[in-house]
């Protein structure tokens, strides 16, 4: 009897293990229940609990919340959230054409808010962003005001100071965003994930009425530039970074004159390493008025036609005195001598094609007025043509006179400097060797121009 229950009690032995003649049985714990019943009662918990969550968040506000981890995690805004900044400044029926394409968009649900500033327009603007009907339009509106006019650059400042989104979309007001504007340039970034700026492409059009749902996408219109503001877009993280008052107030004020604020903004996102992505999708189409565009009779299409060629020179004095201090703001970039135009090479160039300025008052300027008369009482393919031809000259005397008027503040500012320095005791070497390139192409440019000038 002892040596049968030895028998059944005792052991198998490894080489009967190892030969499956007796299979091991797996033992679990009578504590752990089954793998599946697990999953079906931790289901069931975080769907209760969802609901009692939920029901917490539907009651009233008394009730303390849950965890302040998940409040804070709600309240926070999305990653996909836009922010649309439209300065503008007495041009209220093109303003409402931009409203309206940016209030079609396909995805609308990524756009916050569309701020409007109105930089001390005398045309009602202001009047009407407040009305009841503009609310009822454009329900995103957010629309702020300034009392004095102080350019493109004080106005988008403003509306940096108080954007929500994560992401801001600049608009000129006289582009008319494509159906799919702001989901090409979301999914640029976002597929992008090191890039940090969206340039969008403009076409020019000189339609008002044009209807960018029908239109095909074009394929021109891209520019050189690497921030510019008329279709661009940018990440809240990278504007605060460039900013100086820790706020995202990233553009400078100093720019009053006709642009390169955005070109100057660019160079310092540059500097700091950031990328860009350009989306061939995110389009619009850049309105620009014919000269003649509400003149009834033959007098006032050619009073407008004058007006608007004098508007002309006049602007492009501007954009030099702007070039200048774009210039001074980064001396030391050759990138900025070329893209402002101010090198020896490009004031040879505009001088003998215009004879330091002589041709371009003489031939140029009335050739392009005539050309814009002639394309009013016929238009065609060949009036559009000429007018065509006649922009490309004229466009000589244009950067002419830019290249001069920015060489002249250049000197000013050269002075300026010299002044400075010789009040100081010693001097600041600093100073004079930010003036030197300035002054070498002051001295040298004219004397190749002219040089240039004497062999043609």
């Amino acid at each position: 009897m002892r040596a049968t229950a030895r028998a059944h009690v005792r052991r198998p032995t490894t080489r009967e293990c190892a030969s499956g003649a007796v299979k091991q049985r797996r033992h679990r714990p009578t504590s752990r229940p089954p793998r599946s019943y697990a999953l079906l009662v931790g289901r069931a918990y975080l769907r209760a609990q969802s609901h009692i969550v939920s029901g917490l968040s539907s009651s009233s506000s008394s009730l303390p919340p849950r965890c302040n981890c998940t409040a804070a995690h709600t309240s926070a805004p999305s990653t996909s959230t836009w922010s649309v900044v439209i300065p503008t400044h007495n041009r209220l029926s093109t303003l409402q054409r931009c409203l309206d394409c940016l209030h079609r968009q396909k995805d609308d649900g990524l756009i916050v808010e569309v701020i409007v500033v109105d930089d001390a327009s005398t045309d009602g603007t202001w009047a009407y962003l407040q009305s009841d009907a503009a609310r009822e339009r454009y329900p995103k509106l957010r629309p702020l005001h300034r009392w004095e006019n102080g350019g493109a650059s004080a106005a988008r400042n403003d509306a940096l100071r108080v954007v929500r989104g994560h992401n801001v979309l600049f608009v000129d007001d006289d582009l008319f965003a494509g159906p799919e504007l702001v989901r090409q340039h979301h999914d640029a970034l976002e597929g992008a994930h090191d890039a940090q700026v969206s340039l969008g492409v403009v076409v020019d059009t000189p339609h008002a009425d044009v209807d960018v749902h029908v239109l095909p996408q074009p394929h021109q219109g891209r520019s050189a530039a690497f921030f510019a503001t008329g279709n661009c877009a940018v990440r809240v993280s990278a504007l605060r970074d460039v900013a100086s008052d820790g706020t995202l107030a990233a553009f400078d004020e100093s720019f009053t004159a006709y642009g390169w604020e955005d070109l100057e903004l660019g160079e310092r996102l540059q500097a700091r390493g950031v990328r860009a992505v350009r989306p061939r999708g995110a389009y619009g189409y850049h309105y620009q008025p014919r000269a003649w565009d509400g003149a009834a009779s033959t007098p006032e299409a050619g009073a407008a036609i004058d007006k608007h060629v004098s508007a002309c020179l006049r602007r492009e004095v501007s954009r030099g005195a702007g070039a200048a201090l774009f210039v001074c703001k980064h001396p030391f970039r050759l990138t900025v001598w070329l893209t402002a135009q101010l090198t020896a090479l490009h004031a040879m160039l505009w001088a003998s094609l215009t004879l330091c300025g002589l041709l371009g008052r003489l031939v140029y300027v009335p050739l392009y007025a005539s050309s814009l008369r002639w394309e009013w009482r016929k238009s065609s393919r060949v009036t559009r043509l000429a007018v065509g031809l006649c922009t490309i000259l004229l466009s000589f005397h244009l950067n002419w006179l830019t290249t001069m008027y920015a060489f002249r503040a250049l000197f000013a500012r050269y002075l300026s400097l010299k002044q400075d320095d010789a009040g100081e005791s010693g001097g600041s070497l600093l100073s004079v060797w930010k003036t030197l390139p300035v002054f070498v192409l002051f001295v040298l440019a004219p004397l190749w121009a002219l040089r240039a000038c004497v062999r043609a």
